[in-house]
């Protein structure tokens, strides 16, 4: 009898120690950190021109996500794209080192915007980068990417807005992209049936994205950047509306808290600057930058020596 009750006792700790991991687990599943980004614009290193603007840069970038990484190991890294620019100093060399970083970074999904295009699609290739443009006109970029973190899935895509394609001269063809939304909403669709968070950045307007897009089945919207700061996030139905702020000053975060179906039923919204203190890890990206930039300079300069130029 004793035996008996002891195996019943045993099985009752069992039971409730297994009952309180699934609950545990239940808590993650409907709980997720999300990270977001937008709008580099080909900022590689502040200015420094004034205290004010003297902060941003890969390097701080990097050591802030390193500090929420280490304290949210399951959060999930988006950018909304446009880290490059035709006007950053030394154009196409510092677009290069971007990529280069934000490879380093470590970024789950990077919406495209036509100033990433500013080289070409081939620019883009090397290094391998999770760019997702749901209505490019073929395979050359992923129309979605799924991310998945501590028992939840999260969908993510990207709008290229037809309207604001960039002339011929600058990517080499025309019709890079689709201009019906009708198989991103079926793709929508479909990952809000699977019980999935839906993300889609775009160019676009809060306006004009509702005239263009249907968001039924959107639960985070991220739309064009706001210059510098972040916008105040909005509630649109189901659709919850974000903005991020260009020249890479700051990082968004945003602590979700999720249904069976992946829809959110609350959230916190934090904007964080970033540190003053640099990431040692980049240390080199940027020394690297430094001396490519002095050899371009000094070939420049014995170039103009012998033709007689200055």
């Amino acid at each position: 009898m004793l035996a008996k009750l002891g195996i019943w006792r045993l099985g009752l700790v069992l039971a409730i120690a297994a009952s309180a991991v699934m609950g545990a687990a239940t808590a993650a599943d409907k709980s997720l950190v999300l990270i977001y980004s937008g709008n580099l614009d080909g900022e590689l290193e502040p200015c420094g021109c004034s205290p004010e603007a003297d902060f941003g840069g890969i390097r701080r970038r990097a050591a802030e996500l390193e500090e929420l990484r280490s304290k949210h190991p399951h959060a999930v890294v988006v950018s909304a794209g446009g880290l490059l620019s035709g006007f950053a100093v030394n154009g196409r060399l510092t677009n290069e080192y971007i990529l280069k970083g934000f490879a380093l970074l470590g970024y789950d999904a990077i919406g495209l915007q036509w100033n990433d295009l500013q080289y070409g699609e081939a620019f883009l290739k090397e290094p391998a980068l999770p760019w997702v443009a749901s209505n490019w006109h073929d395979d050359g970029f992923s129309r979605e990417r799924r991310v998945k973190r501590g028992g939840r899935t999260v969908a993510f895509f990207s709008w290229l807005d037809p309207r604001s394609a960039p002339p011929q001269a600058m990517l080499g063809n025309h019709g890079q992209v689709v201009n019906s939304s009708a198989a991103l909403s079926k793709a929508l669709a479909q990952a809000k049936h699977d019980g999935e968070l839906t993300i889609v950045t775009t160019t676009l307007t809060l306006a004009e994205a509702q005239e263009v897009l249907s968001l039924s089945d959107v639960d985070v919207l991220i739309i064009r950047a706001n210059y510098e700061r972040y916008g105040e996030p909005q509630s649109r139905g189901n659709t919850l509306v974000l903005q991020p702020g260009s020249k890479g000053m700051r990082i968004g975060r945003l602590d979700l808290e999720l249904d069976a179906r992946g829809r959110i039923v609350a959230w916190h919204h934090q904007v964080i600057p970033l540190p003053k203190s640099k990431s040692d890890a980049f240390a080199g990206l940027v020394c690297g930058i430094q001396r490519a930039r002095q050899r371009r300079l000094c070939a420049d300069d014995g170039a103009a020596k012998g033709t007689g130029e200055g």
